[in-house]
């Protein structure tokens, strides 16, 4: 639903080499194998929620481009930022 206009083939490698790694999961954890398009996973519906956040803070000039003292191109997000290979993000680096 959210990744319609991508070509097949960019599609499967963003599945796999982004959020597959990101969160340390395969296929199946949020897709019923043998029902792809099935909506039935609370796993898939949360990762819609997750890019649809990734996306505000990436595209939004009220967070990334405010930061100060910055060179190049805007700094981004991505699933891993948090996630770091793992399917509950890290909290190592969060402040108590």
């Amino acid at each position: 639903k959210l990744l319609r206009d991508m070509p097949a083939g960019q599609f499967l490698k963003t599945m796999n080499d982004d959020y597959g790694k990101a969160i340390g999961r395969s296929c199946n954890f949020c897709h019923d194998v043998n029902h792809w398009d099935s909506d039935v996973r609370k796993e898939k519906a949360t990762t819609r929620i997750m890019i649809a956040m990734e996306d505000s803070i990436n595209n939004s000039p009220a967070y990334l481009p405010r930061l100060k003292n910055r060179e190049g191109d805007w700094p981004r997000i991505e699933c891993v930022t948090c996630h770091r290979g793992m399917n509950e993000p890290n909290h190592a680096l969060l402040p108590p």
